[in-house]
Formats: C-alpha cells, sequence, structure tokens
C-alpha cells in the first residue's frame, strides 16, 4: 500500500469524525432548545411586550440580514472554488464543487450589485476560480489528447 492510499484513507476516516461530530453537535442544540421550550411556563418571567417594528425597521432589519448572508455566500464560493481548484486532478466529480463555488459567489455578485451597488472582491475571485477549475479539468484532457495525436502522427 502507498504511502498516498495510507494518507487518502486516514484523510476519509478525520472527514467521517467531523460529520459524526457535526451530528452530535447538532443533536446537542436541538436538544437544548426543546429543553427550553419544554420548561414550564409558569417559572418563565413575562417579559413586557415588544413594540411591533414599523415597515421601515422591518425592511431595514431584512436589508441587514441579506448584507450578512451576501458575505457568507461570497466566503463560502470562495472556499468552495478554492477546493475545486486544488483537487480537479481527483476526479472529474470535484467539478460538483466548482459549480456549487460558483453559484455561490455568483449569487453573492448578483445581490451585491443588485441591492447595495458593490463589487463583493471575494465572490469575483469565487468565480474566477470556479471557472478556472472548470478550465484545468477540461484544459488537461485536451492538452493530453492532442499531444497523444500528435505522437501517433509522427
Amino acid at each position: 500500500m502507498s504511502v498516498f492510499w495510507l494518507f487518502a484513507i486516514l484523510f476519509l476516516l478525520f472527514a467521517f469524525g467531523v460529520l459524526l461530530w457535526t451530528f452530535v453537535w447538532v443533536a446537542r442544540l436541538l436538544a437544548a432548545r426543546s429543553q427550553q421550550a419544554a420548561g414550564p411556563p409558569e417559572l418563565e418571567p413575562v417579559a413586557p411586550e415588544e413594540p411591533v417594528p414599523t415597515p421601515a425597521e422591518a425592511a431595514a432589519e431584512e436589508l441587514e440580514q441579506t448584507r450578512k448572508g451576501t458575505g457568507v455566500n461570497a466566503t463560502l464560493g470562495l472556499i468552495l472554488s478554492a477546493l475545486a481548484c486544488l483537487l480537479f486532478w481527483l476526479s472529474p466529480l470535484v467539478l460538483v464543487l466548482s459549480l456549487a463555488g460558483v453559484w455561490f459567489s455568483g449569487q453573492s455578485l448578483w445581490l451585491g450589485f443588485r441591492l447595495f451597488h458593490v463589487f463583493i472582491g471575494r465572490a469575483g475571485l469565487g468565480v474566477a476560480l470556479g471557472l478556472g477549475s472548470f478550465g484545468l479539468q477540461f484544459g488537461l484532457d485536451r492538452k493530453s489528447t492532442r499531444h497523444t495525436s500528435e505522437l501517433q502522427s509522427h
């Protein structure tokens, strides 16, 4: 067994452990939330009713949440696209990472232009890296095919 296969198996075991730990973490969060909701109502202090926000305040809060979501999407798209560029040699299935990276980054760019009239650099870099990973995946195949056909013609 080569060192590469050993490293790959260890990496897969680590990833599986992270996945299991994530499930445990989410289960704990859900259990804590259900414990809070199931508590006796007489022990909870009655909070004074909050005033209903005006439509302008609601719109401002929604815009702020959209801004935060746009930043998260830009970062996620950049990470996925960078991983797709780094791992292009593994399999053509890595194109799924490219597609997801371009989707999240493109969505972030669109919202940035449409709602905030700004260019989000992380999203632009994510789109560029995602499209670059498409080029890496298909560009290397064409090169090797062209090179083989040149060798056969001589």
